[in-house]
């Protein structure tokens, strides 16, 4: 058995393996000083790559830092490839989902940072710098933004309320750079996330930093009694820019598709850029819906001009109103106000007419 574990784990050709299995005496060999050399020789080679492997790993293996930090506020630190960042952040009620806000100037392309932001049930990640597919260049973006998603729809199903309860945020940040990076993160409820009607909302967006918003038609019922018709309801989106941008609505599920490569595929979208709406009905989206802003990283598909770029930044600023739909009585009266329009052209049409004739006729 010992002759067996030597002849396989040397790594001999087959030309000694076979000699092996030929011979009488499983315990001696009868080999050429060539192939004792051979032995040899590949004996040392095996040691090397077990030894260079073994030494790669160390190399490549992280020293994890656990570290709890607090929300709303700006954390700077320093990586590199032996290190990995462990950070916690113990949020026990939230209302509003968390939003995750990373910036580095030290990170590049060949090594980036990795961002791994983990809930119980939802996982997210991606890097720094963030690259946007453009035409006919690519765009790299130091900052990054994303908000984390909470299965509202679920949450409904079960309680009965659409309320969002926060989870621990544990977010994982790697690199395999051998040269300090230096990086700034922060944790912050995204503002005004549940958009109320009527009320208008400003806020900015880039093709690495997009928002999404919730809207419940059930919080609206008390509103409905004052003869307005919330059932459904006017997405009124206005800029003062020319980027480009996507506004999709969604349904109130995880995950959310808020970046320029999936935007569109769930729910329905339109391309903006000064000005934009959508008509919503509740029989739709029962549960409410989601609004994301994704700006794009150029314009072709808005003004499908190629060359066509608004500014190097690509930060969009944006004004969002939700609005009712006109009433049945809005219907109702619309529709009388233009048959008796129409009939009144008709009358007075037709009494010109008339008199016109009789001025005509012979005394």
């Amino acid at each position: 058995m010992f002759m067996e574990f030597y002849v396989y784990y040397k790594l001999i050709t087959p030309r000694i393996y076979y000699k092996y299995l030929e011979s009488d005496d499983s315990t001696t060999l009868n080999l050429t000083p060539y192939e004792n050399y051979e032995i040899i020789m590949r004996g040392i080679i095996l040691w090397l790559y077990t030894f260079l492997n073994i030494s790669v790993f160390e190399n490549l293996a992280f020293t994890p830092i656990l570290r709890q930090l607090s929300t709303n506020q700006n954390h700077t630190l320093k990586i590199n490839n032996t290190i990995e960042y462990i950070l916690e952040f113990n949020i026990t009620y939230l209302q509003e989902p968390p939003r995750v806000w990373i910036h580095s100037e030290d990170a590049n392309m060949t090594t980036p940072l990795m961002v791994v932001a983990r809930q119980p049930k939802e996982v997210l990640s991606w890097q720094i710098p963030l690259a946007v597919e453009g035409d006919p260049v690519d765009h790299k973006f130091m900052t990054t933004a994303r908000t984390l998603c909470y299965d509202i729809l679920k949450n409904k199903k079960i309680s009965g309320e659409t309320e969002i309860i926060a989870e621990h945020l544990i977010l994982t940040i790697s690199t395999v750079s051998d040269v300090n990076a230096t990086f700034t993160v922060n944790v912050e409820s995204q503002e005004h996330f549940k958009i109320q009607p009527s009320v208008l909302y400003n806020f900015s967006i880039s093709p690495s930093e997009p928002r999404y918003f919730f809207y419940n038609f059930t919080t609206n019922l008390t509103l409905a009694r004052k003869d307005s018709n919330y059932e459904t309801v006017i997405l009124e989106v206005n800029s003062d820019d020319d980027i480009c941008m996507t506004v999709s609505i969604q349904n109130v599920s995880c995950p959310v598709f808020d970046t320029d490569q999936d935007v569109t595929f769930r729910g329905f979208y339109e391309t903006v850029n000064r000005k934009g709406g959508i008509t919503i009905p509740k029989n739709t989206f029962p549960y409410g819906f989601y609004v994301v802003f994704v700006a794009k990283s150029n314009d072709f598909d808005c003004t499908r001009d190629r060359l066509a770029l608004s500014n190097s930044t690509r930060i969009k600023n944006i004004s969002l109103v939700v609005k009712p739909s006109i009433t049945y009585s809005d219907y109702v009266n619309a529709v009388i106000f233009t048959l008796c329009t129409i009939g009144a052209f008709y009358a007075i049409f037709g009494c010109t007419f008339f008199f016109c004739s009789i001025k005509k006729e012979p005394p």
